[in-house]
């Protein structure tokens, strides 16, 4: 995590934005093993959930990245809670619960990977760019409350878009 700058900040949300293929899921996946790790090892000693809007979780690479690491696999993936989310409205569904399930599992990391992708292909057009910028600032603020509350990193991906009059 040298490009992190030695890791992740809590009670904050992390950005990672790029191109498509730029590695974002990747250094997601990788913080879904290195958040596990005790605090002496560079890690939070926590559970992960994982929002994946793009179908992006990759249980076969998790496993590379945990074996890699010479931890064991099928426990680090046992501690790696995913959402898959089908729509805007179905991705805000689980950050209501995770203020629950933070504390009762340990959960020390929230990945949504992209944070955009349901919400820019709904929301299509100029007249729509209102209601989707306070949905999503909605929910951009509950993940912000949630690592705050909880003492937790929030991580969320976003792919730049070569038009930026693309909507």
């Amino acid at each position: 995590m040298k490009y992190l700058g030695g890791g992740i900040e809590t009670q904050a949300i992390t950005e990672l934005i790029g191109e498509y293929g730029s590695g974002k899921t990747q250094i997601c996946m990788t913080l879904s093993v290195t958040a596990q790790l005790s605090t002496e090892q560079g890690g939070l000693a926590g559970k992960v959930t994982f929002i994946d809007t793009e179908e992006t979780f990759m249980p076969e690479r998790l496993y590379q990245i945990a074996y890699e690491r010479g931890l064991d696999p099928k426990e680090v993936a046992d501690g790696v809670f995913v959402a898959k989310a089908y729509g805007s409205n179905h991705q805000c569904l689980p950050i209501d619960k995770l203020f629950s399930l933070c504390p009762e599992r340990n959960v020390k990391v929230v990945i949504v990977d992209s944070v955009i992708s349901h919400f820019r292909g709904e929301y299509l057009g100029r007249e729509l760019l209102s209601e989707r910028r306070q949905l999503l600032n909605k929910y951009l603020h509950k993940l912000l409350r949630l690592a705050e509350a909880y003492n937790i990193a929030v991580v969320i991906t976003n792919q730049v878009q070569a038009n930026p009059n693309a909507i």
